[in-house]
C-alpha cells in the first residue's frame, strides 16, 4: 500500500499552482528527519501554521551522506513515510539526487509562497535566501523559525542510545567478573 502524500518531485509545480489558484498559501520546508522526534513535529506544526498547505522535501540518502558524513539510520523512503504520516504535512517529496541544495531546487521548481527553516545554520540560511531571491526574481517569504522548548536532534538521540548501550555493556561485564556496579540513579546492583 502506497502513501498518497508521498509524491513525485516533478509534480511539485502542479501541486503548488493548484493550491495557489485556490487562494491558499503554500509553505515549503525540508529536512532529513532521520530519527523522528517531538522537535520535528513541533517544527512541522509551526511551519504549517504559516499557511494552509505544507510541503515537506525529505533529503535523499545521498545528500544526507554527503552533508553529514554518514548514512542516515533510516532510508529516504522510511523517513518520507514517517513525515507524510504527520498531521500537519499535506505533501511529501523525496529530493532527487541533484547536486543543487534540496530547498533551493524545490523552491525554484515549485515557487511556494513561504519557505520555512529552522534556525540551525545562520550562514546556510543567508546563502539560501540570497540564491532564492536571485533565482526566483521575486521576494520569497523566507521564514526562520526559532527553536522551541523541544531542543532535540536525531544526532543527540543516537548518541544517547550509544551511551546507554555502552553503560549497559560495562555493567554486565563487571557483573560477570563479580564486581558491583553502582548505577547513578539507584542502589548498587550485583
Amino acid at each position: 500500500m502506497g502513501f498518497p502524500h508521498i509524491l513525485d518531485y516533478k509534480d511539485a509545480l502542479n501541486i503548488v499552482k493548484h493550491h495557489q489558484r485556490l487562494g491558499e498559501k503554500v509553505v515549503l520546508t525540508r529536512g532529513t528527519f532521520d530519527i523522528f522526534h517531538v522537535g520535528h513535529l513541533d517544527f512541522l506544526t509551526r511551519a504549517k501554521n504559516l499557511g494552509q498547505v505544507l510541503i515537506v522535501n525529505v533529503n535523499n540518502d545521498t545528500w544526507v551522506t554527503k552533508r553529514k558524513g554518514e548514512r542516515p539510520a533510516r532510508d529516504e523512503k522510511m523517513r518520507a513515510m514517517l513525515v507524510a504520516g504527520q498531521e500537519p504535512v499535506d505533501y511529501t517529496f523525496i529530493h532527487p539526487s541533484y547536486d543543487i541544495h534540496p530547498a533551493i531546487a524545490l523552491a525554484i521548481l515549485a515557487k511556494p509562497d513561504i519557505v520555512a527553516r529552522e534556525d540551525k545554520d545562520p550562514e546556510l540560511q543567508e546563502l539560501e535566501k540570497k540564491i532564492l531571491f536571485e533565482s526566483l526574481g521575486y521576494n520569497l517569504d523566507y521564514r526562520v523559525l526559532q527553536r522551541s522548548g523541544y531542543d532535540e536532534s536525531s544526532s543527540a538521540i543516537k548518541q544517547a542510545i550509544i551511551d546507554r548501550a555502552k553503560e549497559e555493556y560495562i555493567r554486565k561485564r563487571l557483573e560477570q567478573i563479580g564486581i558491583f556496579y553502582i548505577d547513578q540513579t539507584s542502589n548498587p546492583k550485583k
